[in-house]
């Protein structure tokens, strides 16, 4: 495509409410316009604090007449020198088919390249043509340019946004943004290379993937949610995202990691492997094609790589919620610091890494309270962590799990280990507030030690012990557990060499009580009863209800009394029932499950 020809996407911007022009733009895809953002300020005239959602008049007078509304889809302007300088205008109607996307490419070199342009310098509707050298890069990614009297118009004030074109190219290589109006003698301009422009193109990318698909949302909520899990990077720390416009935006900041194409497309190929998207089959076949050099090639990439994942999309294998909750260094108490990762398969979670992990932002808790409220996860009060757990399985829900099969595990500091964790009312936006893990459909509650992870000494024993506890899983539970019942100095002796612990109370919860002796000897499992009441023979209770199983069985076991046990709303009567389900705890400490920012080896001193 000749450059000539290519005028036809040349647009004028228009003030609001006149014809009068404010600066230049072109078509980089169909029906959208790329400029600068202080363009498109001016031509609001300033009007408006957010310009995205604001509606501009534009014409492309090379092509006809006709005056086209359009919407600002994007806008980024930092007004420090070289900042960045961009904006998108999407027309709601198609333009005539004379009016193609300009091709773009990259600038190759920053000196010594003649380019041409052509703008609406001093808003002159005839606009005028120009023709200048690259000058080399200046800081912040801008290239300089040059206009030599004798080849066309000097870079002159008007002609931002214009489309900079290169003919060894063939193509467009930049957009003319600025010019030095110190030196105005001297004839300087500014473009922004392509390769700088990447924020608006993929933009574009993001905004007409959802034009395509948000009319389907509703009956694409699998492809897409599937697809989404296929992109996103192993570490990738943003929250995972439920809703269309959330995803595309959170696609189209990932790294392409490997692939020629960014991860919009990597998404878009994604949902064309899965069945049931006929209703947007060939729309996105097109959309896909644009972007891409080889379709075929990206579409057995990504069909690769969501066969290696099929297992945790299709059915999750053990899914697992951990819930870090660390004490004030200072008060060893409140304020809270809480953190939360949803582990969809146990066997593929690499704690190392981090991969496998998807970390959990909690979102609108003002669902679950009349109060009006904003919760720093670094400074949490205990009577919020109720509402972070709500917000949390609201995450762990939307991501397609089934909240019967999640365990959820609680990394608590000793002052909570007493807590009844389990017996929490969990608010919801519909319905009545439900105990956490008590009740009929209850998820698996396990209690955790945050000091644990701390405790540097007894982290190689720890791991021993839990490798021991495997060796003789197929063992009677009974064989394990020792009880606790002596003076804390004979306690620590015996478990150096005992794998659990069970005690008819609650432990002590300072640094010479039961749960740090645990930690201090690596002892993985523990057992205890809340309840202080004499009149129930517990260790009894604890035998024939929990201990009668294997090792292995040993979590299931203590699901099945738990979803046994009846829900009591009241306080008191849960004080003094007498169903081991209401006041057990259970420690079962995984050295394989901890967060996965834990490092817990080889750490320096």
């Amino acid at each position: 495509m000749e450059f000539e020809v290519s005028k036809r996407a040349i647009a004028q911007i228009h003030y609001v409410n006149s014809t009068e022009i404010a600066g230049t733009g072109f078509l980089v895809a169909d029906n959208y316009v790329l400029t600068c953002a202080h363009v498109v300020k001016a031509a609001l005239a300033g009007g408006t604090e957010q310009p995205v959602g604001a509606v501009v008049a534009i014409t492309f007078p090379f092509a006809d007449d006709t005056s086209y509304k359009a919407d600002v889809t994007f806008y980024q302007l930092d007004e420090t020198d070289c900042g960045d300088d961009a904006a998108v205008l999407h027309l709601s109607v198609p333009l005539p088919r004379n009016i193609q996307p300009m091709p773009l490419g990259p600038l190759r070199q920053y000196d010594n390249v003649e380019v041409k342009s052509f703008g609406f310098s001093g808003g002159e509707a005839s606009g005028l043509n120009l023709t200048a050298i690259t000058e080399g890069q200046i800081s912040g990614g801008w290239v300089q340019l040059r206009a030599p009297g004798v080849t066309g118009a000097a870079v002159e004030e008007g002609a931002s946004g214009s489309p900079v074109w290169n003919q060894s190219v063939n193509g467009v290589v930049g957009m003319m943004v600025a010019r030095d109006a110190i030196r105005e003698t001297a004839r300087i301009g500014f473009l922004i290379p392509t390769e700088k422009l990447e924020s608006p193109l993929n933009d574009i990318k993001r905004h007409s993937l959802l034009k395509i698909l948000e009319a389907h949302n509703r009956s694409l909520t699998q492809q897409i949610a599937a697809a989404y899990q296929v992109c996103r990077p192993a570490r990738w720390n943003e929250p995972f995202q439920t809703e269309l416009n959330a995803i595309l935006f959170d696609l189209a900041q990932m790294p392409a990691e490997g692939l020629v194409e960014s991860k919009l497309v990597q998404f878009a190929a994604c949902l064309l492997n899965q069945s049931q998207i006929d209703q947007v089959k060939t729309q996105l076949m097109t959309w896909t094609a644009n972007y891409t050099v080889n379709l075929g090639q990206l579409l057995t990439a990504m069909k690769t790589r969501q066969e290696h994942l099929s297992p945790q999309l299709v059915a999750p294998s053990q899914p697992h919620l951990l819930v870090s909750v660390q004490a004030d260094t200072a008060t060893a108490a409140e304020p809270y610091r809480v953190g939360a990762w949803l582990i969809r398969n146990a066997d593929r979670y690499n704690p190392k890494t981090g991969e496998g992990a998807e970390t959990l932002t909690p979102r609108a808790l003002e669902r679950y309270t009349e109060e009006a409220i904003a919760i720093n996860l670094e400074a949490v009060n205990y009577d919020h962590i109720p509402l972070l757990l709500a917000a949390y399985l609201d995450e762990v829900g939307a991501r397609g799990i089934d909240l019967q099969h999640l365990t959820i595990e609680f990394f608590l500091p000793l002052n909570l280990i007493n807590k009844a964790i389990e017996q929490s009312w969990i608010p919801a936006e519909f319905g009545y507030p439900i105990p956490l893990g008590i009740g009929s459909d209850c998820p698996h509650v396990v209690i955790r030690s945050q000091d644990r992870l701390d405790y540097r000494r007894s982290l190689g024993q720890w791991q021993t012990k839990w490798q021991q506890l495997q060796d003789v899983k197929s063992n009677p539970s009974t064989n394990v557990f020792i009880s606790g019942d002596r003076n804390l100095r004979q306690l620590q002796t015996a478990l150096k060499t005992a794998l659990g612990l069970k005690l008819t109370q609650m432990p002590q919860t300072t640094k010479q009580g039961e749960i740090a002796l645990l930690v201090a000897t690596g002892t993985p499992v523990a057992l205890w009863v809340r309840c202080q009441s004499n009149d129930v023979d517990w260790e009894n209770c604890i035998d024939q209800q929990v201990l009668n199983c294997c090792i292995e069985t040993l979590p299931q076991q203590i699901l099945s009394l738990r979803r046994a046990t009846a829900e009591l709303e009241d306080e008191a009567e849960r004080e003094l029932s007498q169903e081991l389900g209401h006041h057990l705890s259970f420690l079962w400490e995984n050295p394989d499950h901890v967060p996965p920012e834990i490092v817990y080896s080889s750490a320096p001193l």
